[in-house]
């Protein structure tokens, strides 16, 4: 890619001084490019419309930015496109603006020589910076100066591994004046400032990648109100964007800055050594509080773009940001992750930690380190914690206003390094704050909105669907979408949030020939048949299904958050189980002769039968522990399962964990023996179809309740209530597919899955709340605490429990 040097990009601000001027700066990125004869100048042109229409800024620093990744394999000067990374500044000498910007505002241009190649856009000489300065209401001079420009104090990223999620920040979203900043795709400007093109498949707000490119792909979403962006790419290249960062003041425009950079996306290279490295996971972020309630704010596909914190002059806030990394190097050892921050309001002191170092009116925030050796780098976990005490001085700004910190962790994998950030938004002096800024409802629902702060003085409006449970809880039951403004009367502060309305109709199944179908075609999400409550594992989204058991079939429709069931219909299929109470004879390591329970079992259903555990309900004399003791043997007399302990034991229930599957026509003796004083609870099963014939027991359900089998005791009119779990979901044809393996279970926030794959994580009750592209690994951070189901894309399934 470096067929015409290797200046990268960057952009144009300013800076307003103490004594009414401004100087200029332009931040550069150059690559090192050992065959590239263009270097970079000593001094930079910025054009402009405005009364001063040249200033000349000069080089007054040169950095490397290049990621760091230690000494061995690192990344270096080379004529590749993996290269290192130098950020030169430029600066003017103090400037007087005279006049006042006109309504559409002063620009400043700088025309750089020479762009490089990329894979995304067609090639022009020159990169062209823009940036532009507005007066708003009630500014009548530009001298002295009012305004400083938002910047982009980060390095940004340029390196990315292909095939990871990556999780990025296009900005920092700082402005020293504590002004409102938001930021937007924008079209980057070639020679002469004219746009430059995009090669198809490509545009100005899908600069990198889309599933249309590959169908791996994952497109992100840019946040406008934290620079947050969540992608994955399996297709590798340069890939050139422009931002644009636009700061508001009292909800007027003040300032406009552009920056252009690419996205260079690489595969990692395998890594030799003890533990062979093959690609690499970027850190994974949790924020917490000590003192204050955070607002996670999600996009549409539920990825937490920031925090957000309201606090009071006086407030002292605390907050932990933890990163975690459990991948290791080449050499086995675990990757060192670093934390960087950065933010407005945070200490200017290279370690954080002198809180009169401010950039903003009061005291700045402060780090400390909670790592084991005290410094900002760790690994596995990464512990640091924010302290600020808020001033009255803090809430000495626009009406919009806020301070943001951003917090980042880098892994030291090489050459490139798995990089996350996350940013925490701090809003001072706000009388109120919603709880969500959007919510989904089913028709005849309501949305819970919780108000943080003064709810005192709220008005609503429109103030139809609006019921208060409590002066902090709000119902929202519109009936239909709905956009709500709630303002403060005493202040005019208003905030806003967006209730959109669904609607479903009740799905409706009849019979058809041996089949069950959806007989009201209407539109929905999805389908699940369902047999004795528990989901069938099916493919697709069947209209319509054949029955091969026996049981109560229904039909749950899903459209947006709406979940409606249909009637149910029973019926009866041959038996899918051939059961002999009375079964005898000598088995291999039956080493107790009192097992005084026996049962032959013939698995005559269409696939095989994988158990998680049996479930007995059992009735004893005393209050110990239960001793139960069971086994399974196949046709050959030789053991495949075994249990002398109970897992566990709640009024007379018991469980016996552990796995092993009921093959497809096999034949097993099951021989459970109960101790002194205790026997088995008895059950007839009358609800459902059993025969007997030639003293065989013929149940024709193998899968009633949740998946679980009953099996007739040695007494042919009673019937101990014992039963096979099968996982939470009953296969029709599926069940031969391998239990999924994964940890830790149960988790917090992370699974970690076998192999990169397709996953699906369910409810109990079969829905599908989390569906994964191509990964190893599964964040569950956002689910509540229970029972779930991962499954992956051949059908294999396991439960975990989120904590």
């Amino acid at each position: 890619f470096a067929t015409h040097g290797q200046n990268l990009g960057g952009d144009i601000t300013w800076e307003c001084q103490s004594n009414g001027s401004y100087v200029f700066k332009i931040m550069w990125f150059y690559a090192c490019d050992s065959t590239s004869s263009v270097l970079p100048p000593d001094s930079i042109e910025i054009t402009s419309n405005s009364f001063v229409s040249s200033i000349w800024c000069t080089k007054v620093s040169q950095t490397d930015v290049t990621p760091a990744c230690g000494t061995a394999n690192g990344i270096s000067c080379s004529a590749g496109d993996v290269t290192t990374v130098d950020r030169i500044e430029y600066e003017s000498t103090e400037i007087i603006m005279p006049g006042v910007p006109p309504s559409s505002g002063w620009d400043f241009n700088a025309a750089i020589c020479c762009r490089s190649t990329s894979t995304n856009t067609t090639n022009t000489t020159f990169i062209y910076l823009n940036s532009t300065m507005y007066a708003p209401q009630g500014v009548t001079a530009a001298f002295p100066c009012y305004d400083s420009s938002p910047k982009f104090p980060e390095v940004p990223h340029i390196f990315v591994s292909s095939a990871n999620m990556q999780t990025i920040s296009f900005a920092d979203m700082q402005d020293t004046d504590a002004d409102s900043v938001t930021i937007e795709w924008t079209t980057p400007k070639g020679t002469n400032g004219t746009n430059i093109t995009y090669q198809p498949d490509y545009s100005f707000n899908q600069p990198l990648p889309s599933s249309t490119v590959n169908p791996l792909n994952v497109e992100g979403i840019l946040d406008e109100t934290s620079g947050f962006y969540k992608f994955s790419s399996n297709t590798t290249g340069r890939f050139v964007y422009a931002t644009v960062l636009s700061s508001y003041r009292g909800g007027q425009l003040v300032a406009k800055v552009t920056r252009e950079l690419p996205v260079i996306i690489v595969t990692n290279p395998t890594l030799p050594g003890p533990c062979s490295v093959v690609g690499n996971d970027v850190p994974q972020i949790t924020v917490t509080s000590n003192t204050h309630n955070l607002l996670a704010r999600l996009n549409s596909k539920n990825d937490t773009t920031h925090y957000e914190v309201f606090v009071a002059p006086g407030d002292s806030l605390s907050l932990i940001a933890q990163g975690y990394d459990i991948d290791i190097k080449p050499n086995c050892n675990p990757q060192i992750m670093s934390f960087t921050a950065s933010g407005s309001a945070l200490s200017l002191d290279s370690l954080y930690q002198d809180e009169n170092q401010s950039a903003v009116n009061g005291l700045a925030a402060t780090l400390t380190s909670l790592n084991t050796n005290g410094g900002f780098q760790s690994s596995l976990i990464n512990t640091v914690q924010l302290d600020w005490n808020v001033e009255k001085s803090h809430a000495a700004i626009s009406q919009n206003g806020y301070y943001q910190f951003n917090v980042k962790y880098m892994d030291d994998h090489c050459p490139i390094p798995g990089t996350a950030e996350m940013a925490i938004r701090v809003i001072v002096n706000r009388p109120f704050g919603l709880s969500q800024d959007s919510a989904m409802i089913c028709f005849g629902d309501s949305a819970s909105i919780m108000v943080s702060g003064s709810a005192n003085n709220l008005v609503w409006s429109p103030n139809t669907g609006v019921s208060q449970v409590s002066i902090m809880d709000y119902r929202l039951h519109p009936t239909a979408s709905t956009l709500y403004t709630v303002t403060d009367t005493v202040s005019g502060y208003a905030e806003t949030v967006w209730i959109g309305v669904d609607n479903i109709t009740t799905p409706t199944i009849g019979r058809q020939g041996a089949a069950f179908i959806l007989t009201n075609a209407n539109t929905y999400d999805s389908l699940i048949w369902t047999l004795n409550s528990a989901p069938l594992s099916l493919s697709g989204m069947p209209a319509q299904i054949t029955p091969t058991l026996s049981g109560s079939y229904q039909l749950r429709a899903f459209n947006g958050v709406c979940i409606e069931e249909s009637t149910t219909i029973d019926t009866v299929i041959a038996s899918n189980f051939t059961l002999n109470p009375n079964g005898t004879g000598e088995y291999n390591g039956l080493e107790n002769a009192d097992m005084s329970h026996g049962i032959n079992v013939l698995n005559l259903g269409s696939s095989d039968l994988n158990v998680d555990y049996i479930t007995i309900l059992m009735e004893a004399n005393n209050t110990s522990m239960p001793d139960v003791r069971f086994r399974v043997f196949d046709e050959n007399t030789n053991q495949v399962f075994f249990s002398d302990s109970v897992s566990s034991s709640v009024s007379g229930q018991i469980e016996i964990h552990g796995s092993f599957t009921l093959t497809k026509g096999g034949s097993y003796f099951l021989s459970f023996y109960f101790g002194p004083g205790m026997q088995a609870k008895l059950f007839k099963p009358f609800n459902w179809p059993v025969s007997a014939n030639n003293g065989m027991m013929n149940i024709a359900n193998a899968a009633k309740a949740f998946g679980n089998v009953s099996l007739p005791s040695q007494f042919s009119d009673s019937y101990p209530f014992i039963h096979f779990n099968f996982n939470g979901s009953i296969g029709i044809d599926e069940n031969d597919v391998e239990r999924l393996e994964f940890f830790p279970n149960p988790t917090t926030d992370i699974l970690n899955m076998p192999k990169e794959d397709r996953y699906e994580v369910l409810d109990l009750s079969g829905r599908i709340i989390i569906k994964t592209q191509l990964t190893n690994t599964i964040n569950v951070e956002s689910l509540t605490p229970g029972a779930y189901i991962v499954r992956n894309s051949q059908g294999a399934t396991n439960k975990f429990i989120k904590q």
